[in-house]
């Protein structure tokens, strides 16, 4: 499960990569903010290395919102977890 701070920190990483101050949970980062297809790979290499999982590329798509990427990375965790079991 991702905890507060890891979710502060994901905040952080998207806004960083975006180049944003700030934005809701619900932005929309192509249509409010003109995200392309490198920021997101930039993107999911942050948060690959920040949080030690790997995003399969089927994913990259559904990256619209930082809803939509917080829910992904947390699935992810539980993924790579569930594998070095």
């Amino acid at each position: 499960m991702m905890t507060v701070e890891m979710k502060e920190k994901l905040k952080e990483l998207v806004a960083n990569t975006i180049e944003v101050d700030e934005f809701e949970e619900h932005d929309r980062f192509v249509e409010d903010f003109g995200v392309d297809s490198m920021m997101v790979l930039e993107l999911v290499a942050r948060i690959e290395k920040e949080f030690g999982v790997s995003i399969p590329d089927e994913y990259f798509a559904e990256f619209q919102t930082f809803a939509d990427v917080a829910l992904i990375t947390e699935k992810c965790m539980k993924e790579t977890e569930s594998a070095s079991l």
